[in-house]
């Protein structure tokens, strides 16, 4: 009995493990067992039909091979200089380099909130797996100077979720998603001479749209908009922003 068990045991760590991973320069990642590889194409199977057909890629449309003990092989593309300067004619679908290796992560900043006193960032992690998805943090911070040491601030934090219909990888990517936020606005003032603070919790959810602008494969920037329903203390308000972000992808 116990070697019947240590058996399927064996058997059940083997199906887990013994996946290599092949990474295609859009970002698509799919689990494989890789059969040959030649001087310029790669052959497999794909892991959820073994005893299926053999498929033949070329080298020339991989980013990477993660075999499954771990170790990695690069592709050098051997038309990358020629690629480089060729733009997708397909503006919403195509790559903005037909080489081009988009990162899994995306800093971003609004530079026309720090002109009125305000700092907004996020940070953006795509899913390599299912390359339409991605999960966005952001962090929103304003300070605004009402009379000498008198201030309003808020911060706010909170999760996004984006959906990309022809994948994130792209010179313009357009996306829907939604956004939700929770944060405190604090109100000073002074009140027969002595001065005063005002605490208010903030939620809300908004709908969000879209475009972010690819002039490489590393650096974005994003036209975006939202609107939504959110409620300030005990009041209702109908949120909505438009921003202009800039982005770095690593």
């Amino acid at each position: 009995m116990k070697k019947i068990l240590l058996l399927l045991l064996m058997i059940v760590s083997v199906n887990t493990f013994a996946q290599d991973e092949l990474i295609y320069r859009d970002g698509d990642t799919y689990e494989v067992k890789v059969i040959e590889i030649t001087d310029t194409e790669v052959k497999y199977r794909k892991w959820n039909n073994l005893n299926g057909p053999i498929y033949t890629e070329s080298q020339s449309e991989l980013f990477m091979l993660i075999f499954e003990n771990g170790e990695k092989e690069v592709f050098e593309n051997e038309n990358k200089s020629r690629n480089k300067s060729k733009i997708s004619t397909n503006a919403f679908g195509g790559d903005f380099f037909s080489s081009g290796e988009y990162g899994r992560r995306m800093t971003s900043i609004s530079p026309l909130h720090l002109i009125g006193g305000g700092l907004t960032t996020y940070h953006e992690i795509f899913n390599q797996r299912k390359t339409k998805r991605s999960i966005r943090i952001p962090l929103m911070i304003s300070l605004v100077s009402v009379d000498h040491d008198l201030y309003d601030y808020y911060y706010m934090t909170g999760v996004d979720h984006k959906y990309y219909p022809t994948k994130h990888a792209g010179k313009i990517k357009g996306y829907i998603g939604n956004s939700f936020m929770v944060g405190v606005i604090v109100d000073e003032y002074i009140y027969y001479g002595s001065k005063r603070k005002e605490t208010w919790e903030i939620i809300n959810e908004k709908f969000i749209a879209g475009v972010n602008f690819h002039f490489t494969p590393k650096v974005a920037l994003a036209l975006e908009g939202g609107v939504g329903i959110g409620i300030v203390g005990e009041k209702f308000y109908t949120p909505f922003h438009i921003n202009l972000n800039l982005g770095f992808r690593y």
